[in-house]
C-alpha cells in the first residue's frame, strides 16, 4: 500500500511538473496516454517524461533571441549591416526539400524572423527565388545562416547540402560561402556525422544549438546500468507492436531515442511512442505527429510561388 502511494506521488508529481513547464491546461491527456501502458511501462515513461523536451512557442521564441544574440555577438566582424534589421551579406534560408515540401523547417525560419524583428530582406524561403533577386544577388552574400529546428541523425542536413550545391553548380561557387546551422536541439551523433561531411568536402560550416542531448537509453544517462537493458527493451517491444513489426521508427527513426517535441510537430526521431497513433492496439500517442502538409509547392510557377513566399511571411507574423 505505502509503495503503490508512493508511486502515485510520483506520477502526480511528475505530471505537474510537465503541465507546468509545457504550458498546458490539465493533464488529462498526459494520464490517458501513460494509462495505456501497463505498469512497467509507465515507470519507464515516468522516468522518460523527466528528461522530454517539449518546446512550447514561447520557449521557441525565448531560445531564438538568445540564439541570435550570441550569433551576432561572435561573428560581428563579418556581418555587415545594411540597416538596423537587414544584412547586405548574409541570407537566412530554411532547410527545405528538393520537392519544395514544407517542412518543420519553413516555421522556425519565420519564427526566428518574426522573434527577432529582421527584414524579409534576407530571408527566403529557397535559393530558387535568390537566383532572381537583382536586389540581393547571391554574389553578394557571404554568410547563409539555416534555421531548423533539430539536428538528429544528421543525415538530412548532408542531403540539404549536396542539393543546393547542385541546384547553384552552374551559377556560382556558393560552396565558397560561409554556412552556419542554427537549431534548438542536436543529437551529438548528428553533429559529428554532419562535421565529418563538412571536413571531407571542406566546407566552412559552424553548427549553434542551444541544448545538445543524449539518446535515452544511453549508459548512465537516464537509466542506470542494472536497469538500461530491462527499461529499453521495454519500450522496444512495445513500440514494435505500435509500429506493427516495421522497425524503421522503433525507438526514434532509425534508433535515434530522441525525446523532444516542438508546438508544431513532433519529430520522427523522438520515440514513436510518443508520436504514432495504432488503432489495432488502441494506442494513442501524446505529441501526435503531423505529416507534410504541401505537396504541391514544387509544382507552382513562379507566380504562384511568390504567392507562397508572401504567404509565408504572413503565417510567420501571426505566429
Amino acid at each position: 500500500m505505502e509503495k503503490e502511494q508512493k508511486e502515485q506521488k510520483e506520477l502526480n508529481e511528475i505530471l505537474d511538473c510537465c503541465k507546468i513547464e509545457w504550458n498546458m491546461n490539465s493533464i488529462d491527456g498526459l494520464l490517458n496516454w501513460i494509462n495505456q501502458a501497463n505498469n512497467e511501462e509507465q515507470k519507464v515513461f515516468l522516468k522518460l517524461l523527466k528528461n522530454f523536451a517539449y518546446y512550447t512557442h514561447e520557449r521557441v521564441n525565448n531560445i531564438f533571441k538568445d540564439l541570435h544574440s550570441s550569433f551576432t555577438k561572435e561573428h560581428s566582424s563579418i556581418l555587415k549591416n545594411f540597416k538596423e534589421n537587414a544584412y547586405e551579406n548574409t541570407l537566412f534560408l530554411p532547410v527545405y526539400k528538393n520537392n519544395k515540401d514544407r517542412t518543420s523547417s519553413y516555421d522556425m525560419h519565420g519564427c526566428y524572423r518574426i522573434t527577432n524583428g529582421l527584414s524579409k530582406h534576407c530571408f527566403k524561403t529557397d535559393l530558387y527565388f535568390l537566383k532572381k533577386d537583382s536586389d540581393f544577388p547571391i554574389e553578394k552574400i557571404d554568410n547563409i545562416v539555416f534555421i531548423d529546428d533539430m539536428i538528429g541523425t544528421g543525415k538530412t542536413m548532408k542531403k540539404f547540402l549536396e542539393s543546393i550545391f547542385e541546384e547553384c553548380a552552374e551559377e556560382v561557387a556558393i560552396r565558397n560561402k560561409r554556412f552556419f546551422l542554427i537549431v534548438l536541439e542536436a543529437c551529438e551523433e548528428g553533429i559529428n556525422y554532419i562535421n565529418k561531411f563538412v571536413e571531407q568536402q571542406m566546407i566552412d560550416l559552424t553548427i549553434i544549438y542551444s541544448n545538445l542531448h543524449k539518446k535515452a537509453f544511453s549508459n548512465q544517462y537516464i537509466f542506470l546500468s542494472d536497469e538500461l537493458n530491462s527499461s529499453k527493451k521495454l519500450i522496444y517491444d512495445l513500440e514494435v507492436k505500435i509500429n506493427n513489426n516495421r522497425l524503421d521508427n522503433v525507438l526514434g527513426y532509425k534508433g535515434s531515442e530522441s525525446l523532444m517535441a516542438f508546438y508544431h510537430n513532433t519529430p520522427n526521431n523522438t520515440l514513436s511512442s510518443f508520436w504514432k497513433e495504432n488503432e489495432i492496439i488502441n494506442w494513442n500517442p501524446l505529441f501526435p505527429r503531423i505529416k507534410n502538409d504541401n505537396p504541391f509547392y514544387s509544382k507552382q510557377s513562379l507566380s504562384e510561388r511568390k504567392k507562397t513566399q508572401k504567404r509565408s511571411n504572413y503565417i510567420a507574423k501571426t505566429l
